[in-house]
């Protein structure tokens, strides 16, 4: 579209705007790669109206509670100046961590951040809720489809005529590369006699 406004409104050569165009495609490119490229780390915000002193004591029980599911998780404490906005502190922490909660005596009302009270998260159902959610923001972390799948156990259009030749060699070579035990193979010939593997094609 960019390319059409310009022939038609400008007095511009066709190599000039191929060449103008190409420019931007690379620099929209780079931009988006570089944004990408900054892996946020996560964290859960203490604030505090009351000061950093009251925030700490909210983080260090946190950090307590919760200490097996915060792999990944930072616990940051801030205190709140009347005369301050929310905002003024929560903005500059968004360039480098990714906020999943926010704990505190004071509800900044953002709605992308559920906010759980001071009150709260010293009852069990608030460590609860908190908890439920650092297991949601990090269900999927570490889990790569590289752990799963293997090159080397994947076979594309192999030549095998007979069900057994497919069951016979995909199994010995699980077995060959550690992923199962020399007894699987039976196991699998056990369940076949009691319900066959339907193959189409």
């Amino acid at each position: 579209m960019e390319g059409i406004r310009k022939v038609l409104w400008t007095d511009e050569t066709a190599d000039e705007i191929a060449d103008e165009l190409d420019t931007k495609n690379k620099s929209t490119l780079q931009t988006k790669v570089e944004i990408e490229s900054k892996i946020k780390k996560k964290a859960i915000l203490c604030l505090c109206i009351t000061g950093k002193g009251a925030a700490k004591l909210i983080s260090e029980h946190i950090k307590n509670r919760l200490k097996g599911n915060l792999k990944n998780i930072e616990v940051l404490a801030k205190g709140y100046i009347d005369e301050d906005k929310v905002e003024n502190i929560i903005e500059p922490l968004e360039n480098d961590y990714k906020i999943i909660a926010v704990v505190g005596t004071i509800d900044p009302q953002i709605d992308r951040y559920p906010f759980i009270s001071s009150t709260e998260i010293f009852k069990p159902e608030g460590i609860a809720r908190l908890r439920k959610i650092v297991k949601h923001n990090t269900l999927f972390e570490g889990n790569k489809l590289s752990d799963v799948i293997h090159p080397e156990n994947v076979f594309v259009n192999p030549e095998y005529t007979y069900k057994d030749e497919v069951l016979d060699n995909a199994i010995n070579i699980l077995i060959k590369n550690g992923f199962v035990k020399p007894d699987f193979l039976l196991s699998v010939y056990k369940r076949e006699s009691l319900m066959t593997t339907y193959l189409q094609g």
